[in-house]
C-alpha cells in the first residue's frame, strides 16, 4: 500500500532542457509497475522521449486507460503475466490508438508479447528502452547512446 500511495501523484515532466519533439497535444507516456524505484527511474529514462511521463500502480492504472489518453503505454517487467493481460484488455478497449510497450526481463510467451506493439528485454539498458519509445512514438528511428542519456541530454 505504501508504495501505491507513494507512486500516485508523481508526474515527472520537469526538466531543464526539454528534448525533441515539443508535445503539442497534450498527450504523454504512461509506465506501469509495481516497484517505485524502478518506475521512477523508469520514467527519468523515458523522459528522453521528450514526453511527459506519467508513473502509476497496476491497481491504479485501469482507471487511468478510461480517463486519459496516453500515446504510450509502457508495461513494467514487474508486473504479473495476469496485470499485464487485465491492464493490456482495458488499454485496448479504452485506449485503442495508445501504442503499447512489454517490457520484459525474460521473454513472455509469444502470445502475449504478441499482443503488443513491441516489446523490449529490461537487459538492453536504457538506451534501448529510449529507442523503442522513439520508434513508436514517432514511427522513425532517432539513435540514441547510452553517453546521451547519461550527459541528460
Amino acid at each position: 500500500m505504501g508504495n501505491q500511495t507513494h507512486l500516485r501523484e508523481h508526474n515527472f515532466v520537469e526538466s531543464a532542457a526539454p528534448p525533441r519533439p515539443l508535445v503539442r497535444d497534450g498527450a504523454c507516456i504512461l509506465a506501469i509497475g509495481n516497484d517505485a524505484a524502478l518506475l521512477a527511474t523508469r520514467a527519468c529514462v523515458l523522459q528522453k522521449t521528450g514526453y511527459p511521463v506519467r508513473m502509476t500502480t497496476p491497481a491504479e492504472a485501469g482507471a487511468l486507460s478510461t480517463k486519459d489518453t496516453f500515446r504510450l503505454v509502457v508495461f513494467g517487467h514487474t508486473l504479473s503475466d495476469q496485470e499485464v493481460t487485465d491492464l493490456l484488455g482495458q488499454f485496448r478497449k479504452a485506449s485503442p490508438r495508445s501504442k503499447l510497450l512489454l517490457t520484459c526481463y525474460e521473454p513472455r510467451s509469444t502470445a502475449l508479447e504478441g499482443a503488443f506493439d513491441a516489446s523490449i528485454q529490461s537487459r538492453e539498458g536504457p538506451a534501448a528502452l529510449v529507442q523503442k519509445a522513439n520508434d513508436l512514438l514517432r514511427g522513425e528511428t532517432l539513435p540514441v547512446s547510452e553517453g546521451e542519456l547519461l550527459k541528460g541530454r
